[in-house]
C-alpha cells in the first residue's frame, strides 16, 4: 500500500513546477451537484464547502446550502472562485431527517428502534457529521460521494497534512489530491478490516442501503463497503445515533493522528489512544456481524471478507509503513 506520508513528501516535491502551469490559478465558476449524502439518506442537512485549508473553521466556509427534503441532493454554484482542493462537510441540524438503512436504528423514545426505510428524527441525528476531500479546476461539474467512509479517510488526510509543513492545499493538484485519496483508503480499510485491492473509496457507488435492490450484486468490495456504512447506523448506542457514530469517526481520527504526527525516531506512543482502540473493536464486532447478516438476506449479494475485531498487528504494521520511510527524514529519493 502507497502510504500517505511518504505521497505527501511526493507531492511537496513536486508542487511548484505543477502549480506554474495549474489551471485552478484562474477565476471561474465552481460547480458541484452532489448526490444525497449517504449514512441512510441525509434529509434536510447543513452542507458548507470549504477550502480545504480552513475544513470546518467556523466563518471560513465559501457557501452553504442544505441537501433536498425529498432527495437528499444538493448544489453549489461558486462565482468567481479560483479551483484547487475543497472540503464539503454535511451536519445533522434542527430539522434532519435520516433514513435508516440498517435492520434496525436505535432511537430515543418507545420503541427505541426504527425499522430499515424508516425516519431517523432531528433529535437522534443532531452534530452527525459527513465530510469528503475533492479537487476541481472549475472545468466540470462535479459530483462528489459523501459517505461515513469518506469522511474517515478525509480525517486521515487532514491528520496526515497537519502532520507535514512541507504540504500546502493551496498547491494540490488533480493527481496529488487522487493520490492523498487513495492513500487515506488504504488507512481506513487496514482500520475496518477490509481488502480494499487498492480501491479509491472516494470513487465507490456506496448508495443507501435501505433499499436492497441498489447494493451491487457485482462488485462484493463494493457491496461490502456498502453495507459496513449500512451497520454503523445500527450500533449499540453510546448517545443519540448521531453522537455514536461521531464517537466512532472520532476514534478513528485519534489513532490515525498518532500515527500521522510521530516521528521515525520517536515511534507512535498508542497508550494515548488505548480507550480508542478498545472503542474501535467494539464497533467492529459489531460491523462484522451486521455485514454478514445482511449480506445473507440479500438476494445475489457476495461480500469480501470483514475482520470481527481490530487487527492490531495489521494497523501497526500499517503505521509503521507510515511512519519509517527514509524518504520522509532524509529527503531521498521517493519511491511508490
Amino acid at each position: 500500500m502507497k502510504n500517505l506520508l511518504r505521497s505527501t513528501l511526493a507531492i511537496a516535491i513536486g508542487l511548484s513546477l505543477a502549480a506554474c502551469g495549474s489551471s485552478s490559478d484562474s477565476s471561474t465558476t465552481l460547480s458541484v451537484n452532489g448526490p444525497a449524502p449517504i449514512k441512510g439518506t441525509l434529509l434536510g442537512a447543513d452542507v458548507k464547502i470549504y477550502r480545504a485549508a480552513q475544513a470546518g473553521q467556523e466563518g471560513q466556509e465559501l457557501d452553504t446550502t442544505q441537501t433536498d427534503l425529498t432527495s437528499g441532493e444538493y448544489s453549489f454554484n461558486l462565482e468567481n472562485t479560483t479551483g484547487g482542493a475543497f472540503v464539503i462537510e454535511v451536519t445533522a441540524d434542527e430539522d434532519t431527517t435520516m433514513v435508516c438503512d440498517a435492520v434496525q436504528c436505535p432511537v430515543t423514545g418507545d420503541p427505541a428502534f426504527v425499522n430499515k426505510s424508516e425516519l431517523v428524527g432531528p433529535t437522534d441525528l443532531a452534530g452527525l457529521t459527513l465530510s469528503t476531500f475533492i479537487y476541481t479546476d472549475g472545468s466540470t461539474t462535479i459530483s462528489p460521494k459523501i459517505n461515513a467512509l469518506t469522511s474517515m479517510a478525509t480525517n486521515a488526510i487532514l491528520a496526515s497534512v497537519d502532520a507535514n509543513a512541507s504540504l500546502e492545499f493551496s498547491s494540490l493538484t488533480q493527481s496529488s489530491v487522487t493520490e492523498l485519496q487513495e492513500d487515506s483508503s488504504g488507512v481506513i480499510a487496514s482500520i475496518l478490516g477490509v481488502d480494499l485491492n487498492g480501491a479509491n473509496i472516494y470513487n465507490m457507488e456506496i448508495v443507501d442501503a435501505s433499499n436492497t435492490d441498489d447494493v451491487s450484486t457485482t462488485d462484493s468490495t463494493l457491496a461490502t463497503l456498502t453495507l459496513v456504512n449500512a451497520a454503523l447506523s445500527g450500533l449499540t448506542p453510546t448517545g443519540t445515533l448521531g453522537e455514536t457514530i461521531n464517537d466512532y469517526f472520532e476514534a478513528v481520527e485519534a489513532v490515525t493522528t498518532v500515527a500521522f504526527t510521530a516521528t521515525k525516531e520517536i515511534p507512535a506512543d498508542y497508550s494515548t489512544v488505548t480507550q480508542q482502540i478498545a472503542d474501535i473493536a467494539v464497533v467492529q464486532n459489531e460491523v462484522a456481524d451486521d455485514v454478514a447478516t445482511e449480506a445473507g438476506n440479500i438476494s445475489g449479494v457476495t461480500v469480501v471478507e470483514v475482520d470481527d475485531a481490530v487487527d492490531l498487528d495489521k494497523l501497526i504494521a500499517t503505521i509503521d509503513e507510515i511512519l519509517n520511510t527514509g524518504a520522509i527524514n532524509s529527503g531521498g529519493t521517493v519511491e511508490d
